[in-house]
């Protein structure tokens, strides 16, 4: 005689919403992206000793693009975990609970991001900063060099990113979103890792104390 399993669709929500497996990819990917950060970094100091003023600006100039550009790609990584989760959250809403509204956070990805506290002097989270520095990155090409922008989306971010120190016209951008959140030495990007897991860890537990409070699990 068989039996079936039932698990809660809640619960499934739930556990890709707080899954060791996603986080530890992103530690690992973040850990391999550390490296070469951080033998730029130490290039670019070796080559300033230099009595060469030419070669000391061409050295620097050239590593600190490359740590420009795996700070991109270290923001990008965080940011397809976040939309991950903030995709959980969503499924959790559409579970259909006649009569029943869920209020952790709405459904709304830009809800979902700015679940916990603001991050120092900026009114958003971390979480909102490491999304919004990863789509300047990808996106920035687009913007007006001033960043007057009278489109929607990209004023939403150029405000998000301007609020952790960014700049029009900057070659330092990704530099200055690093040290706003407390990677002044910019290879120790598991600290951004720090921020999604934590803020995915409390929306799980906020949900599940919700879901449980409301016989939904």
């Amino acid at each position: 005689m068989s039996s079936a399993y039932h698990v809660s669709p809640y619960a499934a929500c739930l556990t890709l919403l707080n899954a060791p497996w996603l986080s530890e990819g992103l530690a690992l990917t973040l850990a391999a992206l550390a490296n070469p950060i951080g033998e730029s970094c130490r290039r670019a100091n070796e080559a300033s000793t230099s009595s060469d003023p030419d070669y000391v600006e061409a050295m620097t100039d050239m590593h600190c693009e490359i740590i420009e550009e795996v700070l991109g790609a270290a923001f990008v990584c965080c940011q397809t975990l976040i939309n991950r989760h903030c995709a959980s959250v969503e499924r959790i809403h559409s579970i259909p609970q006649p009569g029943i509204t869920l209020t952790t956070t709405s459904a709304k990805r830009k809800d979902v991001l700015a679940y916990g506290t603001p991050w120092r002097s900026s009114p958003y989270t971390a979480v909102q900063i490491l999304n919004g520095i990863a789509n300047y990155w990808k996106h920035h090409a687009e913007w007006p060099a001033d960043w007057k922008s009278t489109d929607r989306a990209q004023k939403a971010t150029i405000d998000i990113v301007r609020s952790a120190g960014l700049k029009p016209s900057s070659s330092g951008n990704l530099r200055r979103g690093a040290a706003f959140l407390d990677n002044p030495d910019y290879h120790d990007v598991q600290r951004f890792h720090v921020f999604v897991h934590e803020w995915s860890r409390q929306l799980h537990d906020s949900y599940e104390t919700e879901l449980k409070t409301r016989g939904l699990l």
